[in-house]
């Protein structure tokens, strides 16, 4: 016994008496140094933006469409069109892609090089473009016109012509130019433009819902509505009898009071 104990202490701790005799300091300098020449390894130069260069978009290859400007997923649908014979006779027609925003149409328009198409340049030339009788179709009603006058306006396609007439007939009619920035991926400078190609009548009543007769289905179809507030107004109906006054519908927890004024015009507490 006398032996074993001192031999099972000094076992145990040989580790911490090792660590404290043997080992140095801690020089850092030596791991700098590694770090510091990883890091000049690892600081490549970036490769520098690619300048704006002339193009046909029923020519340029995908890789070289995203470096014109176009994201890859643009690029690609753009890619995908003319693979199913779709082409590019105008500038313009770049503005019926899906995904394609006017503001990058108007950075990379001067550049778009289509055959036949016309490049005006100079002033003596704009001078005389600006003489030109105008051709511009007359102000449309907003409320009562079709796609293929929607796309007559300049930053509107087939797809977002549908998406105003759709959203249009949901809604039942526009009362404001504003509810134009509900349409989904409907930009600004196309708001402009149907703002200055169409018009809402003074007169126009838009299509009303019952709010004391609809139905939950008949209530979600709204877009100002959906289908738990139609719910809330249905269940409070049921509860509390009919609506009397519009200020009545604010007493439903969900109906605040910003989204009843833009539902009043659309309904009726007949």
């Amino acid at each position: 016994m006398i032996i074993l104990l001192p031999l099972i202490g000094l076992l145990l701790f040989s580790g911490s008496i090792y660590r404290r005799f043997s080992m140095s300091a801690y020089d850092p300098a030596h791991d700098q140094r590694k770090l510091d020449s990883l890091l000049n390894a690892l600081a490549l130069p970036l490769p520098a933006p690619a300048k704006p260069f002339k193009f046909n978009p029923n020519t340029l290859p995908l890789d070289s469409l995203v470096l014109a400007g176009f994201d890859p997923s643009l690029a690609a649908r753009i890619a995908s069109y003319r693979q199913h014979g779709g082409t590019f006779r105008r500038r313009e027609d770049l503005l019926k892609m899906y995904g394609m925003d006017s503001l990058l149409y108007h950075r990379i328009e001067s550049f778009v090089n289509l055959p036949g198409v016309r490049q005006v340049s100079g002033p003596s030339q704009r001078g005389l473009a600006s003489k030109k009788p105008s051709t511009q179709s007359p102000p449309f009603d907003l409320n009562i016109a079709d796609s293929a006058a929607l796309e007559s306006v300049y930053g509107i396609g087939g797809v977002l012509a549908r998406r105003i007439v759709q959203f249009r007939d949901k809604l039942g009619g526009f009362v404001s130019f504003e509810q134009l920035r509900e349409v989904y991926h409907l930009d600004s400078l196309a708001i402009v433009q149907l703002r200055k190609r169409s018009f809402i009548a003074p007169n126009f009543q838009p299509k009303k819902i019952a709010v004391n007769l609809a139905s939950v289905i008949e209530l979600g179809r709204h877009p100002y509505i959906k289908f738990k507030l139609a719910n809330a107004l249905v269940t409070y109906r049921l509860q509390h009898g009919n609506f009397r006054h519009p200020e009545d519908l604010l007493q439903v927890a969900l109906m605040k009071p910003e989204n009843l004024q833009r539902l009043l015009p659309y309904l009726t507490l007949e």
